[in-house]
């Protein structure tokens, strides 16, 4: 009987740590400066956490929204030549640019990841704003010549 006891009290304390794990990690998502997001196999977002709402400048409904709105041609080209490289697996990092809904362009330090869920393909995409440090630069580097 105590063997019965101590597996049960094992496996029960599996389930705690792996909602504990899955809670924190939503809550990060959630909560993060980071703009994060999941992108459909058609290309549209289906999640964009607040983070990168603000960063964009997005209010209400996704409605479609997709990439081909969020990045200039150049860079969406870039994205998907590499993406069609690895046919099913794709992990890219790069320093792109993203267009708000305003219009306004904004330097970003990007990595997108391919997922299968539930059999359909899935993108997810991790965005941090580097603006600041773009304009930064340039003014180092112009003020060096």
């Amino acid at each position: 009987m105590k063997c019965i006891i101590v597996f049960d009290y094992v496996i029960h304390q599996e389930e705690i740590i792996n909602m504990a794990e899955d809670a924190i990690l939503s809550d990060i998502v959630k909560n993060g400066s980071d703009f994060v997001g999941i992108i459909n196999s058609e290309g549209e977002f289906i999640y964009i956490n607040d983070a990168g709402r603000r960063m964009i400048g997005l209010k209400g409904d996704l409605n479609g929204f997709s990439i081909r709105e969020l990045h200039p041609k150049n860079h969406l080209r870039t994205i998907l030549k590499e993406s069609s490289k690895n046919q099913g697996q794709f992990n890219w990092t790069g320093n792109t640019e993203i267009k708000t809904v305003d219009g306004n362009f904004k330097s970003v330090s990007q990595v997108i990841s391919s997922h299968k869920i539930s059999g359909r393909a899935m993108y997810a995409t991790v965005i941090r704003d580097i603006t600041f440090m773009k304009k930064v630069e340039e003014k180092n580097t112009s003020d060096q010549y």
